[in-house]
């Protein structure tokens, strides 16, 4: 309950023995009491989850501007206290340049009321001060609050901080004669927000990014079951507030020089169907999935495939009337390539797959027809590298690199052109002489074969 003791005029009456000169209650036509935060110099406490109160806790500065005649000063602050708690009476004090300072200030106890929430307090000139008032402007009193509450991801939580004005012990500023000054007040604003995340955006990606050919070393790849590869386009980030329903297009640009789409298996499918969009959890009556090779581009050597899938609709209704949407990722399908060109080493060539919408913008489609935002894409590169005939070491020709690589390298040891032990075969860098640096490349191969 709010007590008694906070009447001002009892504390002004402390005074009383003392005889001061009385002069009538008036204000400034701008006095005002404020709830001011020291940060900003305003009224608001706003905090996000990536600004929050430091610690947990933020002061408010209770102010007076422009008053005259002020003898004794009464606060009813309120709160949320679902929201906020004074932690400790010494959470309410008056600062060291507090505008009674100087007036030997005289103080009650501190109501403070952390389950209704309110803090109610009062200072009064005392009777030893040289003066019976106080002119001007400056800091009445200020209150720590502990923040209790922390918001959730896209919630708001806030509450007025209220100079309270309407109830028997109401905020006021009385002078001498213990009549009430006018004033205007102004409340203060507590805010902590957790913005809701941005929407997240889908994209689709080359997968590997990067595919290598011709590795381990070895012989030519072309004609070979080696020369076949795939790779993916995998569709990411999707989630079922997108409405998803649709990849209209996505182009696929790459040299055809050095690769040519190929699926030896069935030609018709050098680009297969992924298994994310034709999910029978959110295509109940499956997809419709094309694809299309453009060779006549105005580039020279570079062809575009075309891709576009379409969730199917209801075959009754023609609508998408079911709850389940897309989500997660997966891939969205599957290209089938055959390398056409490998020279021998070093030789080395990449090409990149430059995945890209078909038209700028439209990428992923939903049940209205809209086209979603989304990143990316990324793309991908393939790399060819010159393919090796034998390895260095393998100086009897048989595939690897074996103890009787070395029985052989031994035997030439020493030798030049010339010499009768020479064997040009264990002239590994090729200068002429078998040395201990072609001891040392035979050793590196050692155990490797093209096999």
């Amino acid at each position: 309950m709010k007590v008694s003791s906070f009447l001002i005029i009892a504390v002004l009456l402390l005074g009383s023995v003392i005889v001061f000169p009385m002069a009538p209650a008036e204000a400034s036509p701008t006095t005002f009491v404020s709830v001011i935060n020291p940060a900003t110099g305003d009224g608001n406490f706003k905090y996000t989850n990536l600004s929050p109160p430091p610690s947990g806790v933020f002061t408010v500065n209770i102010t007076v501007t422009d008053v005259l005649n002020l003898a004794g000063w009464q606060v009813n602050l309120t709160f949320d206290p679902t929201l906020l708690t004074i932690a400790a009476p010494a959470d309410v004090y008056q600062p060291p340049d507090h505008i009674f300072n100087n007036l030997d200030p005289k103080a009650p106890g501190k109501d403070i009321d952390n389950v209704v929430g309110y803090v109610m307090w009062g200072c009064a000139v005392g009777p030893s001060s040289p003066s019976d008032h106080f002119d001007g402007s400056g800091r009445i009193m200020c209150v720590k609050f502990t923040v209790i509450k922390i918001p959730s991801e896209g919630e708001t939580l806030s509450c007025n901080i209220v100079l309270d004005r309407a109830g028997i012990y109401s905020t006021s500023i009385i002078d001498p004669d213990a009549n009430d000054i006018p004033f205007t007040e102004q409340n203060g604003y507590y805010e902590y927000k957790w913005p809701a995340a941005a929407p997240k955006k889908p994209w689709l990606e080359v997968s590997p990014s990067l595919k290598v050919l011709g590795e381990p070393s070895g012989p030519p790849i072309n004609g070979t079951p080696k020369a076949f590869f795939t790779v993916d386009i995998g569709i990411k980030n999707v989630t079922s507030n997108l409405d998803l329903i649709g990849v209209q297009n996505a182009a696929i640009f790459y040299n055809s020089t050095l690769i040519r789409l190929n699926n030896p298996a069935d030609p018709l499918a050098n680009v297969s169907e992924g298994t994310f969009m034709n999910n029978p959890t959110w295509a109940p009556y499956g997809t419709t999935f094309i694809w299309v090779e453009d060779q006549d581009m105005p580039t020279p050597g570079i062809n575009k495939i075309s891709i576009g899938c379409v969730i199917n609709p209801n075959t009754t209704s023609g609508k998408w009337n079911w709850p389940q949407r897309p989500s997660g990722s997966g891939i969205l399908c599957t290209l089938h390539f055959e390398v056409l060109m490998q020279e021998a080493a070093p030789w080395e060539k990449t090409t990149p797959l430059d995945l890209e919408p078909l038209f700028p913008g439209e990428m992923f489609l939903n049940t209205t027809d809209d086209w979603i935002p989304y990143i990316g894409p990324y793309d991908g590169e393939i790399k060819i590298k010159g393919y090796v005939i034998g390895i260095p070491g393998d100086l009897n020709h048989d595939g690897k690199v074996d103890v009787k690589d070395l029985v052989l390298f031994v035997k030439a040891f020493g030798s030049f052109p010339g010499h009768p032990r020479w064997n040009p075969d264990a002239d590994l860098n090729g200068d002429n002489k078998v040395n201990i640096i072609d001891l040392i490349m035979l050793k590196k191969n050692f155990g490797k074969s093209i096999l």
